[in-house]
């Protein structure tokens, strides 16, 4: 295995960490805009669901993947022991 390689434990975590960034940003913005539709539109009734399901999706995921990633990386791998 060359030094430049990575991991596949480090691959999967860092894509889980990208796409659980990804909903987060993209809830928040969708979130944001709804608010900003509905301050200009007096609307005083709540959001759809559908609205906060990217968002706290990607909370959940964040919280999930960030100590998962963290925990792939700082740990060395094993090298196997060969006879």
């Amino acid at each position: 295995m060359g030094a430049s390689m990575i991991r596949k434990s480090v691959a999967i975590s860092m894509l889980a960490l990208a796409v659980s960034i990804t909903l987060l940003v993209s809830g928040g913005i969708a979130l944001w805009h709804a608010g900003i539709v509905a301050d200009e539109n007096n609307l005083t009734t709540g959001f759809a669901p559908y609205l906060w399901v990217p968002f706290g999706t990607g909370l959940i995921g964040f919280m999930v993947s960030l100590p998962w990633f963290l925990g792939t990386v700082t740990t060395t791998p094993r090298l196997r022991s060969e006879r």
